[in-house]
């Protein structure tokens, strides 16, 4: 009853509307084009924004970066649904437009609100599960890593990028290069100098569930003990389901890389091999060995532990993290290990090639080699239960046709070009056939033959 919507042009609103203390532009400045005959339309527009505002008042814009990181990796721009069209500038002087970061700074400080503070929101600013701040975009790694909330950083519904995107947000983080490359843009401004988010905070990630019940916010946070993670549910502290309950957890916040980046630094080398990737998943279930009780079981928390969530501190040791699901039955080894093996796959993002049976590219048949190659004891049916499990936690298809999907998805290869093809494999050819310098010339035109078929036949079909 206390609030009055109008719908109308904001070039159109009557000044007895009165001023606001906040007035956001959310999605919207990048149209200001379609709606204005006037050639500098978002300065137009920002300055009727700010001509809204109280003294104080704060103008929020949030639009996407059209050198956003997801656009190098080849996902269509949102508006225009072209890849590149963004980075390439490859606007009509009428249509939609996005910026860079330095240009929206402008625009904005134009139009007459010079103090700004950017945060990032992720995957974008439309539904962010993340938000780092501006104190987050300033830290140092050893205060705050951002690199590793970007684990989810990608929409179901957007095509696959030509690059391993989470592994690519470890490297633009460690260079400095987040506020410049994030996929959307968060800018809080005002005409006087002030602070408008807290400064005490890092970040915020939100739960992004379909199920309601999951809701939660986390907040990354400075304290007099150091680096703090604070947890709370949006609708009730604890939840039961089944046999476990859901119960959040205040803790501190461990520096260090997740171990799921260790994997994928394996599937990213060229020519990686499956034996490569069982030899780190290894290290991992020997950690979980440790973990046991004098019972031979893991501690109750311990359920859904996946590489994703556990942490490689400094001096190399584990430590789990943010584990929140509580088990009322025994937790066994076996398959925790099993479901952390398939939320990695899961999770894995695209991959370079592979050297061997490209079959092993298939999630089940990847699945089912690492339990065998490292001697879990499993059955089809608990192999389905764990999959299962994963895609409900996960939300990504029904938990029923789990399986199914489980063993028609394949990992994706990125796309190399046809010279580093042939040249890597032709390398790979000779250190297997284990070739002398004078067998290599008489063998050279038939393997060049040869490749150069396969290329023709794979890459320029692919």
């Amino acid at each position: 009853p206390n609030v009055t919507v109008i719908i109308d042009r904001i070039q159109n609103l009557n000044k007895e509307l009165g001023l606001f203390d906040v007035v956001t532009l959310v999605g919207v400045l990048e149209y200001a084009r379609s709606f204005s005959s006037n050639p500098n339309a978002e300065k137009e527009l920002l300055s009727k924004a700010k001509a809204m505002l109280k003294p104080g008042g704060v103008l929020i814009v949030a639009i996407e970066n059209k050198l956003g990181l997801k656009y190098f990796a080849g996902v269509p721009e949102d508006h225009l649904g072209t890849r590149w069209s963004g980075i390439v500038d490859g606007y009509s002087k009428k249509g939609i437009q996005i910026f860079s970061r330095k240009e929206l700074k402008d625009l904005i400080t134009e139009a007459g609100l010079p103090y700004q503070e950017l945060s990032i929101p992720m995957p974008d600013y439309k539904v962010p599960t993340g938000i780092i701040t501006p104190t987050g975009l300033q830290a140092v790694k050893e205060e705050f890593d951002p690199a590793r909330l970007f684990e989810k950083c990608q929409r179901k519904y957007e095509k696959e990028p030509l690059f391993n995107l989470q592994q690519a947000w470890r490297s633009v983080c460690d260079a400095g290069l987040l506020a410049d490359l994030g996929d959307s843009f968060c800018i809080a401004a005002c005409m006087e100098q002030k602070r408008i988010v807290d400064p005490t905070v890092y970040a915020y990630m939100y739960g992004n569930s379909e199920e309601s019940f999951y809701a939660k916010e986390v907040l990354i946070h400075k304290s007099d003990n150091g680096t703090q993670v604070k947890r709370r549910s949006l609708l009730t502290d604890t939840l039961k389901k089944e046999d476990c309950e859901y119960s959040l957890k205040n803790e501190p916040y461990e520096h260090g890389v997740s171990f799921i980046e260790n994997i994928r630094k394996i599937c990213m080398r060229e020519y990686w091999t499956v034996k490569d990737l069982v030899a780190e998943f290894e290290k991992w279930k020997n950690w979980l060995h440790t973990c046991v009780d004098v019972s031979g079981y893991l501690p109750k928390n311990f359920m859904y532990v996946t590489p994703a969530n556990t942490i490689v501190l400094k001096d190399g040791s584990y430590k789990e993290f943010g584990a929140s699901w509580i088990s009322e039955k025994p937790v066994f080894v076996d398959e925790v290990f099993m479901y952390g093996v398939a939320f990695t796959i899961h999770r894995l993002g695209c991959v370079a090639t592979l050297m061997g049976d490209g079959e092993l590219l298939r999630y089940s048949s990847l699945f089912l080699y690492i339990l065998d190659a490292l001697e879990v004891s499993y059955t089809f049916e608990l192999c389905k239960k764990v999959v299962e499990d994963v895609y409900n936690n996960e939300g990504n298809v029904k938990a029923t046709t789990a399986w199914e999907h489980f063993s028609h998805k394949r990992l994706v290869v990125m796309r190399q070009s046809g010279q580093s093809f042939r040249a890597g494999m032709a390398y790979k050819y000779f250190e297997i056939h284990n070739l002398t310098t004078r067998r290599i010339s008489a063998s050279l035109e038939r393997v060049v033959r040869i490749l150069n078929r396969v290329k023709n036949n794979f890459i320029y079909k692919q």
